[in-house]
């Protein structure tokens, strides 16, 4: 049964083909086959641009040089010198003579007036307060730049009570030297406007800090002559 169907299927296809292949070759029978040519392109050159002529230069002209005249030259006059003129001769003045005193008219002289004597000039004052220089002390690392300062503010004539109290704290509280205090001190009670009450401050503290005989110099300089 197996050998029948093969039979069959492969006659089947083998007329299939067969058929396929007549129909082709009827269709195809009237064409003609062109076969291919490549067809080739030749491009001419553009000719080369003709050369420029070159144009002529005019010759340049020539320049006419006009001989100098020498005649001329050599005849040129020359101008007279002006003739100086004396000029005319002025009268001098006469001499004038001594003119004598008339016995008869008194001369008065002229009061002397009397000289001016300048009037004694007073020290500027610093334009900075003497409250803030105290302050600014303070701030100071050196004991030496404390002291100078110090003693610049006992010297001013403007120190009041409450700045003389103010700058003698001050002096004991931050000037490490005895010798310094006491310049201080003795800088601010020569000062004409010492108060009684700096004068008071002083001896308060004078016991803590200053020894009997930086007391006693003190006291010495309180102490009206």
């Amino acid at each position: 049964m197996k050998i029948i169907l093969w039979t069959l299927t492969l006659g089947a296809s083998i007329l299939a083909l067969l058929g396929c292949y007549a129909v082709g070759t009827f269709v195809g029978h009237g064409e003609q086959i062109v076969p291919w040519e490549p067809t080739l392109t030749v491009e001419t050159p553009t000719p080369p641009p003709a050369p420029l002529q070159a144009q002529p230069v005019a010759a340049a002209p020539h320049a006419i040089i006009k001989a100098p005249d020498l005649l001329a030259a050599t005849q040129t006059q020359v101008a007279p010198a002006p003739v100086a003129v004396a000029a005319p001769k002025e009268d001098l003045p006469k001499p004038l003579l001594p003119v004598e005193p008339d016995p008869n008219i008194v001369q008065v002289s002229a009061p002397e007036q009397p000289e001016k004597t300048a009037a004694p000039t007073q020290p500027a004052m610093p334009s900075v307060s003497a409250e803030k220089m105290i302050e600014d002390a303070a701030k100071l690392d050196s004991n030496s730049t404390r002291r100078s300062v110090y003693v610049a503010v006992a010297k001013r004539p403007d120190l009041g009570p409450n700045a003389q109290v103010r700058l003698i704290n001050d002096t004991y509280d931050n000037l490490l030297s005895e010798t310094a205090m006491e310049e201080v001190f003795i800088t601010l009670i020569q000062n004409p406007a010492f108060a009684p009450a700096a004068q008071h401050a002083i001896l308060k503290r004078a016991d803590d800090f200053l020894s009997e005989s930086a007391k006693q110099r003190i006291t010495a300089a309180l102490t009206p002559k």
